[in-house]
């Protein structure tokens, strides 16, 4: 029995503690020598926080530990030695010349630089090749240590982290309106973004825009004889976070004790919110731009837009899971006073 323990111990480490502990490593390490790369999200590590938000809260709600709660030494080995990929990779970035090699890689693959420019060979292709890197080793870490049944109950983060990665290369390969049939919110985006500008006083200006880097749509804000131009493609109109969410909370509701018309309520709801994040996102970067200048949205652009949807998910996914239980606190605490729990409910 004290043996039982003993490994059961050892268990709830890895599950709790060392898995965890694999994820935020290599974060910390790639956030302790580039902290400015964490502010954005195609060319950028901010995914990563949100992938161990996802993690750390389906880890607490969901309990994806096998019954069996034991790890032959097989496995056991396979999983700590998977563990230190991420982090080995990290320091391969901080310390040796990696960085060299996966460029040369990215060349050797066709990223097209000579087409949009160096960025996507020394920012863009880094970055990507990263995620497929972390991607693949938290993905095989999960199945060793989780199984399949527990992997089914971290399918959320997975599929967060898998999505954004493959959008990340989308971006690399073929940038900006490259893929026609990603291009299909992008009037809709603009429109929305101008009314907003309008009700705020500004005036507006739309047209198609067709250029080296593919089909867009031109947006143009002005106001007091000053006016800031914003070429909008689908990575700027939040194409991709729209498929996020969408395949993000339909995963998170399926098996939620929720009716189809709640199910659907939290759906809809959830689209609205992170369309109308986006368009303030969008809104955000031409007043930003008309007011302070293009280098300041630029910034606002590259750093802190994902900002606006990465704190609506985070918000919204939180009120979903806890606000169910929260309620339930507030009326069993108020159970004890029946008069004042009866009011409330009635409200």
């Amino acid at each position: 029995m004290k043996a039982f323990r003993n490994r059961l111990t050892v268990d709830s480490l890895i599950h709790y503690v060392a898995v965890p502990a694999s994820f935020l490593t290599p974060i910390l390490i790639l956030y302790s020598i580039d902290p400015n790369s964490f502010g954005t999200s195609f060319a950028g590590r901010s995914p990563y926080i949100i992938f161990l938000w996802l993690f750390l809260l389906e880890l607490i709600v969901s309990q994806p530990i096998p019954r069996s709660g034991i790890l032959n030494r097989k496995r056991l080995l396979a999983s700590l030695a998977l563990m230190t990929i991420p982090t080995l990779y990290a320091i391969g970035l901080v310390f040796f010349d990696l960085g060299r090699i996966v460029t040369e890689i990215g060349k050797a693959l066709g990223v097209p630089y000579d087409t949009f420019g160096n960025w996507f060979i020394d920012v863009a292709w880094p970055i990507s090749f990263e995620h497929i890197v972390f991607a693949l080793s938290f993905t095989a870490i999960m199945f060793i240590v989780y199984r399949v049944n527990g992997v089914k109950k971290l399918a959320i983060p997975l599929f967060f982290f898998w999505a954004t990665t493959f959008f990340s290369i989308l971006n690399t390969f073929a940038p900006y309106g490259a893929v026609w049939i990603l291009q299909a919110l992008v009037p809709l985006t603009a429109r929305s973004t101008a009314s907003v500008l309008e009700l705020m006083g500004y005036q507006t200006f739309l047209a198609p825009l067709m250029d080296s880097r593919g089909a867009g749509t031109l947006l143009v804000v002005a106001n007091g004889g000053s006016s800031f131009p914003v070429a909008i493609y689908w990575p700027s109109a939040g194409i991709h976070s729209l498929f996020i969410y969408s395949i993000t909370i339909l995963l998170f509701i399926k098996d939620a004790s929720f009716t189809r018309l709640q199910k659907t309520a939290c759906f809809v709801i959830g689209a609205i919110g992170t369309f109308a994040a986006n368009v303030a996102r969008i809104v955000t970067i031409c007043i930003v731009g008309l007011s302070v200048g293009a280098s300041a949205a630029q910034l606002l652009h590259d750093y802190y837009g994902e900002v606006f949807f990465i704190s609506w998910m985070i918000i919204y996914v939180s009120a979903i899971a806890f606000g169910p239980r929260f309620k339930k606190w507030v009326y069993y605490r108020l159970g004890r006073d029946k008069d004042k729990t009866k009011s409330i409910l009635a409200d």
